[in-house]
């Protein structure tokens, strides 16, 4: 069994130790709590002289813990082992770490300073570490030979009678036991002339488990007081108190069953309660004086019906269930399922219908049944038999175009099969007997029609597809579309033409592009555009002609004619204008402007006078061409008041009534023809004649004025005459 009771003393030293465990005795330099995890230091306790002389006293050991809030065990990991060496702090890690368990009271919190622990593992881990901490100093300090550890294997173990499953050799007291002169550390002591000094030492505790007690230990030191050297060393020997060891059935083993006895036997650990502190002796451990008989239990929920068995020919059922035991609240299956004859159950027999079998080359179908075993819950279904024929017929007939079925195309043979589903007539009800499926004699026969589909144009690859519609007669006589339009083997090449599309002028140059579509031929020789009209890398030169009737474009208001002309090209042997007849900008023809044979025109109303002339174009083809005769040039021209004649005269009258005015303008105008008269007339100036009462007299004054105009062409124009009364 493995013992990790802890902190028992080490004592320092290379000697290989024979137990499977060590057991360290340790003092921790500073306080830890567990809600703060930091390093923990400890110096090694209970060293044998050698381990002291050694320098181990000085020396520490470094570890980390963990905490389980649960159990509330800290487990302290001892990995290193450092000390001061001439002022330089050096440390070496253990291959393998050494541990210490300490189990918390409830109202603790944490490991006080100057606590003793017992660190337990492989002692010898110490030593190689401390050996090798010594060798990094080995150039800084000069390390007697006689106090040099030694290699683990080049050492003797001398182990105490009684010690608790380690803590044996250089690394404990106990190592010393016997005569002192077999320990090479002690040849050259002379303890008889030396006064001696004796010192009691604690030992490692002695763990008895034939009598479940932990003991204290201790022995007796001799060291001269001159040399310092220890002279004797006395065995460790039982004293101080006695320590009761326990079980834990609480700390977490497993139960383990025996299933040949029926019994049960819970997992402990042994541990002890030392200074007021709980250390483990022990991992999990078994006895058999713990055992306890169990109870064993059916459980046939647990199995699906599935795994039961069912017994032939007795038609007998055997259920599947697991056997189990319950310790302590806590469920521990024996078996897994299994069945037993003890556990049989009758089953329940029914006989149901099957399916009728077709047969549809007889055209008829055959009734069967089958029998049905039925789980003792009387809900599942455990075994169903072969059906079998009962004798009796039924006619098979087919329900064509049922719901649901769709035609089956055959485009090779071009017939379209029809859905169908074979019946059978139950009670004047129909009782389906397949799925939908086609028979080889119900069809419609297919055709392939263009209809109004339009053929697949592939402009990649330059191919025209012929696309049809399949259709078919219906029963009633109608004609029925069973595709869309679809694509068939029929194709056309599709190629460029000029068909239809017209060259364009490329404005500003004096080109013409020729422009191609895309199209094909189908096999009646109509012709089938597939795309619009689109320029080419071809061009036509473009020509000009002049026009004639009209030859020329007059710009009167410019004073300039042109020759009319228009472009064209040749196409295909024809010729095609491009625009109509228009002005010719590459060369013009100033008019001329004569007066000759045309005058001049006076308006006497307007005094004014106007030259008259005509527009006549010179060209290489015509001379003195007229385009406009004689018409209005250039402004009006006033004319120039030349003369005015003027002339007075008067007329009298001694009457009893004013005498009359237009016969006395009637005589003025026999002197003046065309005169115009002014307002006024007669005027009395007093009484006249012998009747001085009864006349009056009658005076009229008047001017006549005349202007004579001379025009442009000095010529004269004599206005009427003006004769204003006054």
């Amino acid at each position: 069994m493995k013992r990790i009771i802890a902190f028992i003393a080490l004592a320092m030293t290379a000697l290989v130790v024979k137990a499977a465990d060590d057991f360290v005795n340790v003092k921790t330099l500073t306080a830890f709590e567990t809600k703060h995890p930091e390093t923990i230091s400890a110096n090694l306790t209970n060293l044998s002289p050698q381990a002291i002389e050694l320098g181990l006293r000085d020396a520490e050991i470094l570890a980390d813990f963990s905490y389980d809030e649960k159990t509330r065990v800290v487990e302290i990991e001892w990995h290193s082992i450092s000390k001061e060496i001439k002022g330089t702090k050096l440390s070496e890690t253990f291959n393998v770490p050494l541990t210490s368990k300490v189990k918390l009271s409830e109202e603790s919190q944490g490991v006080n300073a100057g606590q003793k622990l017992v660190a337990v593992g492989d002692g010898a881990e110490i030593v190689d570490a401390y050996n090798r901490l010594l060798a990094q100093a080995k150039e800084e300090i000069d390390i007697d030979n006689s106090k040099s550890m030694l290699n683990a294997e080049d050492s003797n173990t001398n182990g105490g009678s009684g010690s608790m499953g380690g803590g044996s050799g250089y690394l404990s007291d106990s190592g010393v036991g016997g005569d002192s002169s077999e320990n090479p550390a002690f040849e050259d002591v002379e303890v008889n002339t030396d006064p001696i000094i004796s010192n009691v030492q604690e030992c490692p505790m002695r763990v008895d488990l034939s009598g479940m007690v932990v003991y204290e230990q201790e022995r007796t030191i001799k060291t001269s007081t001159e040399t310092g050297d220890i002279v004797e060393a006395t065995p460790c020997e039982q004293a101080g108190e006695q320590y009761p060891i326990r079980k834990d059935f609480e700390a977490g083993c497993t139960v383990k069953l025996n299933e040949s006895t029926g019994e049960y036997v819970k997992g402990y650990k042994l541990y002890a309660f030392i200074n007021g502190s709980r250390y483990d002796i022990s991992e999990c451990e078994w006895s058999q004086e713990d055992a306890i008989a169990y109870k064993v239990v059916k459980d046939f929920e647990a199995c699906p019906i599935s795994q039961g068995v069912i017994v032939e020919p007795e038609r007998l059922f055997m259920p599947a269930y697991v056997q189990y035991t319950q310790v302590e609240g806590k469920r521990y299956d024996l078996t897994q399922c299994t069945t037993s004859n003890d556990t049989t159950r009758d089953l329940k027999v029914i006989v149901e219908r099957c399916e009728p079998l077709m047969v549809i080359a007889d055209s008829k179908a055959y009734e069967r049944k089958r029998e049905v075993t039925i789980h003792p819950d009387g809900k599942t279904r455990l075994r169903e038999y072969t059906c079998q024929s009962t004798g009796e017929e039924y006619a098979l007939q087919k329900d064509i175009d049922a719901q649901g079925c769709n035609a089956l195309p055959d485009y090779k043979n071009m017939k379209l099969f029809r859905g169908l589903r074979y019946y059978i007539n139950e009670a004047g009800e129909k009782s389906y007997l397949s799925n939908c499926t086609t028979s080889p004699d119900v069809y419609h026969d297919l055709s392939l029609v263009i209809g109004n589909c339009e053929a697949g144009i592939n402009l990649t690859d330059s191919k025209a597809t012929i696309r049809k519609k399949y259709i078919y007669e219906a029963d009633n006589g109608s004609i029925e579309e069973y595709t869309e339009c679809v694509d068939t083997e029929e194709t056309y090449p599709i190629a460029d033409t000029q068909e239809s599309c017209m060259p364009q002028l490329v404005p500003g140059t004096n080109k013409v592009v020729i422009f191609m579509r895309k199209a094909w031929n189908d096999a009646f020789g109509e012709v089938h555009f597939v795309s619009d009209c689109r320029a080419t890398s071809g061009e036509i030169e473009v020509q000009k002609e002049f026009c004639e009737n009209p030859r020329y474009e007059h710009d009167l208001a410019g004073g300039a004619s042109y020759y009319r002309s228009r472009d064209y090209y040749f196409y295909n042997n024809d010729k095609f204008y491009i625009n109509a007849c228009s002005r010719d900008t590459a060369q013009s023809f100033s008019h001329t402007i004569t007066t000759s044979g045309c005058g001049i025109s006076h308006e006497d109303a307007y005094k004014r006078s106007r030259q008259y002339a005509k527009t006549i174009l010179n060209t290489p083809k015509d001379t003195g061409l007229v385009l406009k005769n004689c018409s209005p040039y250039a402004s009006y021209v006033p004319y120039v008041l030349a003369q005015t004649k003027r002339a007075t005269g008067s007329g009298s009258d001694c009457s009893k009534t004013m005498p009359d005015l237009n016969a006395y303008k009637s005589t003025l105008l026999q002197k003046y023809p065309g005169a115009s008269f002014s307002a006024g007339g007669w005027g009395g100036d007093g009484e006249c004649g012998t009747d001085r009462h009864t006349k009056m007299q009658w005076v009229i004054n008047w001017t006549m004025t005349q202007n004579i105009w001379r025009r442009v062409d000095n010529s004269y124009m004599t206005e009427a005459p003006y004769i204003q009364f006054h």
